[in-house]
């Protein structure tokens, strides 16, 4: 579940419920991914910082390895 959602200089920090943990491995960098591509359509989003309960999530980027914030760039090969 999404807990909250906010945005800061084109940077969107997205907190997740603890739920969010359960998804691991490829299919946690599928869905993190996805949401990645899909909020940077968005004229104000260049990046995106996950939490889950209010804390950093690594995102695993297939570009650049574990990073605190991505954009579409990190995940361009999927």
């Amino acid at each position: 579940k999404l807990r909250s959602a906010s945005l800061a200089r084109n940077r969107l920090t997205i907190d997740l419920s603890a739920e969010a943990s359960n998804v691991v491995g490829v299919s946690r960098q599928r869905a993190l991914g996805q949401v990645v591509l899909t909020v940077t359509q968005l004229d104000q989003v260049s990046e995106v910082r996950f939490q889950i309960e209010g804390e950093s999530l690594q995102i695993a980027s297939p570009e650049r390895g574990d990073v605190e914030t991505a954009g579409a760039c990190d995940f361009r090969s999927l």
